[in-house]
């Protein structure tokens, strides 16, 4: 069964962990390896992640039968209503297995929940991810290239009204 659970500070090397496992093979086709290693040092050292647990981003666990497969984090923004998905990923070997559905469809709800309006998200425009959000219900409402050290992170805004 799959199980999805918050995680709080004693998850951080879990965290950690599946950031290290998942982004070299996600990414490699598409991001320099350097770009890709300075980005897991920036948002996915343990310091970084206890800093963005400390600002507020709820993380989330997906596992199945005690093993776990990946994370999502989210938070509210300063605009009434509207959550932004920080991150949602998922261990290549379970991909098609339903637990990204079932990660995204347990933030909605506790998005929802909490009064939320619509959830929004930021996906790089080569990433094959962006079938996955669009096929969950969600548009595309701009594109936007954002400067990241000596890189630009060329992504595609992504959004659902909830």
């Amino acid at each position: 069964m799959i199980k999805i659970t918050t995680a709080n500070t004693i998850d951080i090397p879990t965290i950690n962990r599946l950031a290290n496992e998942i982004w070299v093979p996600t990414y490699k086709e598409y991001l320099p390896l350097l770009q890709i290693t300075l980005m897991l040092e920036e948002l996915f050292s343990p310091a970084a992640l206890q800093q963005q647990m400390s600002d507020g981003h709820i993380f989330k666990l997906v596992s199945f039968a005690g093993v776990e497969f990946g994370f999502a984090s989210y938070s509210e923004t300063s605009r009434k209503g509207i959550y932004k998905l920080h991150r949602l990923y998922l261990h290549p070997k379970s991909h098609n297995l339903g637990f990204g559905r079932k990660l995204l469809k347990a933030i909605e709800k506790e998005i929802i929940a909490k009064g939320g309006t619509s959830l929004e998200l930021n996906v790089n425009r080569s990433n094959s991810a962006n079938v996955f959000y669009f096929k969950m219900g969600y548009y595309v409402f701009s594109h936007l290239d954002i400067p990241y050290h000596h890189y630009v992170l060329n992504d595609l805004l992504m959004k659902k009204e909830l």
